[in-house]
């Protein structure tokens, strides 16, 4: 789908709440729809594998999803794959730093320890579930051990959650679900690609949780996008359904916290499109955007929790 710019300031401006609202009802109603169909074949597929490119809404998408399986009835529990990476010493951590690891990588993953946790849930045995300290990039015991009961879902989530060579386990025992930005936004003619949207949201993102500044997070999105390309894109097919995670409105709460702190940053194609956009969007002030909106993964201030 593409949305007109000018459509959008028209909507903020004029009808802001119902605006906001409707953008949101769209997001929820896929959920809802994937939710659904889960619940509909959990005893067959009790494991749900969510994937998508970095700065896609993963996150909240899968946090959403446990949401409405508690409601329903199906008990779920939410797990990043990143807690399942691969230890660094200090000479690897340099090497990582120098770019000579590349962290985009399958390989990151310890995948044997990964599906005999996987393999152990569905048996319904007794997994302490990992926590990955990116400070120090070792592997702690979170105190959770999880025992997965009858009707109880697991719902995993990571760039690489798609892969077969990641994530072993019979086809029939999963559900999956690839989350993008689908549609684009259009101003005077210019089409500004979803790689730009996730960019604006993990330089948001970065900077709230990652201490990166955002010149780190453009340096860093280049081998992003090139690790999407090789690790994440190829397996896009194995999917049983998707989510379009663009919510309409989004860039005009990007323009107040964005716009100030890209003018002088290189000026990348992606960023001389990021500063058109946002020179020409309306103003939405961040603070009337719901907790449990999908954009608040980005600017901080969710209300969704998980593992």
């Amino acid at each position: 789908m593409r949305y007109f710019l000018d459509d959008i300031n028209y909507q903020v401006k004029n009808h802001t709440q119902s605006f906001i609202n409707f953008c949101e009802a769209q997001y929820n109603e896929q959920v809802n729809n994937v939710a659904k169909s889960i619940c509909d074949n959990a005893k067959k597929a009790p494991i749900v594998l969510l994937s998508g490119p970095s700065g896609s809404g993963k996150t909240t998408t899968a946090m959403r999803l446990e949401q409405l399986l508690d409601i329903w009835g199906f008990e779920s529990h939410t797990i990043s794959l990143d807690n399942y990476f691969k230890e660094l010493d200090e000479h690897q951590q340099q090497l990582a730093n120098e770019g000579k690891i590349d962290l985009e990588s399958p390989d990151r993953l310890d995948r044997d320890f990964l599906n005999t946790q996987i393999n152990c849930m569905l048996k319904g045995e007794a997994v302490n579930i990992p926590r990955y300290n990116f400070e120090n990039c070792k592997r702690e015991d979170s105190g959770f051990t999880l025992t997965r009961k009858e009707n109880e879902i697991i719902i995993f989530e990571g760039t690489h959650a798609l892969n077969p060579e990641v994530i072993t386990i019979d086809d029939e025992n999963c559900a999956r679900l690839y989350v993008s930005i689908r549609s684009h936004y259009l101003d005077e003619n210019c089409e500004v690609r979803s790689k730009t949207i996730r960019l604006a949201r993990r330089m948001l993102r970065d900077t709230k949780t990652r201490g990166r500044d955002a010149t780190q997070t453009i340096q860093m999105f280049e081998r992003v996008n090139e690790g999407e390309e090789k690790f994440i894109k190829p397996f896009m097919y194995r999917c049983n359904y998707s989510i379009d995670t663009l919510v309409p409105y989004e860039i005009c709460v990007y323009r107040s916290l964005l716009l100030d702190s890209i003018k002088n940053l290189p000026q990348t194609d992606d960023i001389k499109a990021l500063t058109k956009l946002l020179l020409h969007s309306a103003s939405l002030d961040d603070t009337i955007i719901p907790s449990d909106s999908l954009v608040r993964e980005f600017i901080g201030g969710s209300s969704l929790k998980y593992l």
